[in-house]
């Protein structure tokens, strides 16, 4: 439905971690979305609409032709997606991203050393480190550690961001006989 004549009209927006929600209205008829979120990779959120028409609701998202419908959807998304509400009784409509971020570590490359010598492996582009196996390192936290393995080994640093969000790479070091 489209508003005619002097019906009062609202637009509103609302920011939440650099997001923003915006929501047209007429006839008393506000349409709101919550929650507007920041969501690790796999992680799953409920949306829900609110609005005065007390109609029935339809969905839509950014990279999806399917609709859903009611009040509440939850939603599982692998990238940064926008949801569409729609209020049937007074056709009005709110918009809502979830932002989806993934953690990237660069880490140091695969390497070949001596039997009972050391390396230094290296990570960045996340707040919190985690190594592992840890046995053969002199930290198994930090953003570099030195490892000084007896035998070939794998370690799997595994990175937190800022959003809470975990991310993990593996590097190789293959030890190598002098003779």
């Amino acid at each position: 439905q489209s508003p005619t004549g002097s019906e009062p009209i609202q637009v509103s927006r609302t920011s939440y971690n650099g997001f923003s929600q915006f929501a047209i209205a007429w006839n008393d008829c506000i349409l709101s979305i919550t929650p507007n979120s920041t969501l690790c990779l796999g992680s799953t959120t409920t949306l829900t609409a609110s609005a005065g028409g007390g109609g029935s609701y339809s969905w839509t998202s950014s990279g999806s032709p399917s609709t859903s419908t009611g009040s509440s959807i939850t939603v599982t998304p692998s990238l940064t997606t926008s949801y569409t509400v729609t209020e049937s009784t007074c056709g009005t409509r709110a918009i809502t991203t979830i932002s989806v971020p993934v953690p990237l570590i660069t880490l140091s490359p695969d390497i070949s050393i001596c039997i009972r010598s050391s390396t230094t492996l290296s990570a960045s582009g996340v707040i919190s480190y985690n190594w592992t196996p840890s046995t053969t390192l002199t930290s198994n936290t930090g953003a570099s550690t030195i490892a000084t393995p007896s035998v070939t080994t794998t370690y799997t640093i595994v990175g937190t961001d800022h959003n809470n969000c975990t991310t993990s790479q593996t590097t190789k070091v293959t030890i190598v006989s002098p003779f």
